[in-house]
């Protein structure tokens, strides 16, 4: 009964509650479908390729996979308040963050050496030191947006906004490879990164009323 009654005290507050759950799972979802359906046309046609699929970039492919399933998986724990579990999968989330830098840049290497992009996808984008300038700068931002994430993670409505900034970056390699399976302007790339950018401040414009500085920041940088 109390529960009913404080619920029905502040429906804006459960009504954001409601809003704010649908948006982060609904973007996670939205995250990783981008990346299946970029990534799918290289696994399913592997001729596509300039050169063959290596160790490395399999395990790189997986430990990106993962950080986009781990953020769906959370947002999932954090709307129906498991607390626990979403705490425990932090700790994984920091081990494999650590781990997809190493992996990425690893990898950023091992495209230098050979000229071209592990796939051939993104040969339409330009020279590869352009592609590896790109990777070697997305990556340290990652890196920061989870630590600040991890400092902050007592201050709910801080980390939830840094943690989403973490996946338009990663989403900007699915969106170059689409660009080459399916014969996409170039610009499309700049493109969609500003409705992804975009996304977190317009929701708390619309819904909350007021533009969280963190969705400000990332909007904005």
């Amino acid at each position: 009964m109390p529960a009913t009654t404080t619920a029905a005290a502040h429906p804006r507050r459960t009504s954001n509650a409601s809003a704010e759950h649908r948006f982060y799972i609904g973007s996670a979802i939205a995250a990783l479908t981008i990346a299946v359906v970029a990534f799918l046309p290289g696994i399913i046609d592997p001729s596509s390729r300039r050169g063959p699929l290596t160790p490395l970039v399999g395990v790189h492919a997986a430990a990106f996979t993962a950080w986009l399933v781990l953020y769906l998986v959370q947002t999932v724990l954090a709307s129906t308040r498991n607390v626990r579990p979403h705490r425990r999968l932090g700790v994984v989330g920091c081990v494999l963050a650590v781990a997809m830098i190493i992996i990425g840049y690893r990898t950023t290497i091992e495209m230098v050496r050979r000229g071209f992009d592990l796939s051939g996808d993104l040969e339409r984008l330009g020279p590869v030191m352009l592609q590896t300038s790109f990777q070697l700068w997305g990556l340290p931002v990652f890196g920061g947006l989870v630590l600040a994430a991890v400092f902050n993670r007592r201050r709910p409505a801080v980390p939830k906004r840094l943690m989403w900034l973490t996946i338009p970056p990663l989403l900007m390699a699915p969106v170059a490879h689409a660009i080459g399976h399916f014969g996409l302007p170039v610009l499309t790339a700049p493109l969609a990164n500003v409705p992804l950018l975009a996304a977190n401040p317009l929701y708390d414009q619309f819904v909350l009323r007021r533009i969280h500085p963190v969705s400000l920041w990332g909007g904005v940088s």
